[in-house]
């Protein structure tokens, strides 16, 4: 029996392999991706609120889950 990884070609990894991590890859060139200190901090505290939300079936936070892609902050900081 062969496993996902030993099928794939030389040096290339399963993606079961490789945990997952948020926004690892994921880069912004646009000027409206610089963010101010205050709206930095509105970030820290919101992903904070959220690992305290756990998913019913499995202890884990929807965080830490992989469940959340973004977090979109407007100007008025909603």
């Amino acid at each position: 029996m062969t496993s996902a990884s030993t099928n794939a070609p030389t040096g290339i990894k399963a993606a079961a392999d490789e945990p997952y991590v948020p926004h690892q890859n994921r880069i912004s060139a646009s000027p409206a991706a610089l963010k101010s200190p205050e709206t930095i901090d509105l970030e820290r505290q919101i992903v904070e609120a959220m690992k305290t939300v756990f998913d019913p079936e499995i202890p884990v936070d929807i965080y830490q889950l992989g469940l959340i892609y973004d977090i979109d902050i407007d100007p008025e900081k909603n």
